[in-house]
């Protein structure tokens, strides 16, 4: 007999909505001519410019992943099958939910960056697409091509050259992979001692460094070099990355130990004022900025994750909404459409302190459009290409 399907946590959808929303923010902070990453330093304005919200999708991409291995466990479809044909299938199905947004966000990245922004040469335009060939393939987190000329002065590597925020998706793809294969390799050496150490050693690296100059570090860490993190082997995005999707798979056995006690209706209030205090200030900090550390932030972060897959107080309840079901998934495209608009406002618009928030205002409004544009031609194109490519898959 087949067991019902599951109610969806909407709460969940909420937090990647407005997580996207602030990474936005924090985007267009980033990139302003007045900025004080890529820009002169003269930007004066301070709300809406916090986006260090980040871990909200890895650990929604890690829990979601060990509960799709230990729901299939549950319902025998791992039975004789390899670890890493699992992993294998995870990966294709990551791609088939996720490469379509990412292939339209890479190709609007690669017209901004090379007929818009730059206005790259002909030749340079092919000799980019051709070496862009992995980026293409969704593996650019791997950091293969990484010193290969663009013609772009901002972008002097090709694996992030057109549209770097999507190297979160990338490293989904790989690192995904990697951990379902060492999930379903061996669970518990696993979740007790190959991802807390992890955790610990990439993230505390992160959070030590991510500020610039600390007691231990001198030099910024970013998410698409490879500048400190494992000594320059590993691609930063793809080991943030991991480290961030652990964090979510032991979120996800925690909550299911959590699950098994009982709460009452005093205890459960206790965890409504906790989820609802935390949530509050975590979105105060992104609205009003922070001058916090990494890892205070990914703490408070962490505990909203957890009281919210958990869903046993009354404020999850609230934002239960099926609208935010829409919206969280809407975001997707969205978040894929956002980075390369910001390249034309910098072409085609003079941004000064002034109009920061209506320049801000008006992004949001084109990459609403975009992000329509771009579900419209996933949905109703790739997708159905690339699902029809999965079962052939699968039944090969």
């Amino acid at each position: 007999m087949s067991q019902p399907k599951k109610a969806r946590n909407y709460s969940v959808d909420f937090w990647r909505t407005f997580a996207t929303l602030f990474v936005t923010f924090f985007h267009f902070w980033l990139v302003h001519p007045l900025g004080f990453i890529e820009g002169t330093g003269e930007l004066t304005v301070t709300w809406f410019t916090s986006g260090n919200i980040l871990p909200v999708f890895l650990i929604t991409t890690g829990y979601f992943l060990a509960a799709g291995y230990e729901s299939k466990k549950r319902r025998g479809l791992t039975d004789g099958v390899s670890c890493t044909k699992q992993a294998w299938y995870y990966m294709l199905g990551r791609y088939k939910g996720l490469y379509p947004a990412y292939f339209l966000g890479l190709v609007w990245g690669f017209f901004v960056m090379n007929f818009i922004y730059e206005k790259v040469p002909a030749g340079q335009v092919i000799t980019n697409l051709v070496n862009s060939v992995f980026e293409f393939l969704g593996l650019s987190s791997i950091g293969v091509n990484a010193t290969a000329a663009t013609g772009i002065d901002y972008y002097p590597y090709v694996m992030y050259a057109w549209n770097s925020p999507l190297w979160y998706i990338s490293a989904i793809f790989v690192g995904g992979f990697l951990l379902y294969y060492l999930l379903c390799k061996n669970k518990d050496l696993f979740t007790g001692i190959i991802a807390p150490v992890i955790i610990v050693l990439s993230l505390g690296y992160w959070g030590l460094a991510g500020e610039g100059t600390t007691l231990f570090f001198t030099e910024q860490i970013s998410c698409t070099t490879k500048n400190l993190l494992a000594f320059g082997l590993i691609e930063n995005s793809l080991l943030y990355g991991i480290s961030g999707m652990c964090l979510g798979i032991e979120v996800y056995y925690i909550v299911e130990w959590l699950k098994k006690f009982n709460y009452s209706d005093f205890t459960q209030n206790v965890l409504t004022v906790i989820n609802a205090g935390v949530t509050v200030l975590i979105f105060w900090w992104m609205i009003h900025g922070n001058d916090y550390d990494e890892l205070v932030i990914l703490a408070f972060i962490t505990v909203a994750m957890t009281l919210t897959m958990l869903g046993k107080d009354r404020f999850t309840a609230l934002l239960n909404r099926k609208i935010f079901g829409t919206l969280g998934e809407f975001s997707l495209y969205f978040f894929v459409a956002h980075f390369p608009t910001l390249y034309i406002f910098q072409t085609y618009v003079e941004m000064t302190n002034e109009n920061y928030y209506t320049l801000l205002l008006a992004s949001i409004g084109i990459n609403a459009v975009l992000g329509l544009i771009f579900r419209t031609i996933s949905k109703k194109l790739l997708s159905p290409f690339l699902n029809g490519a999965f079962v052939k898959k699968q039944q090969a």
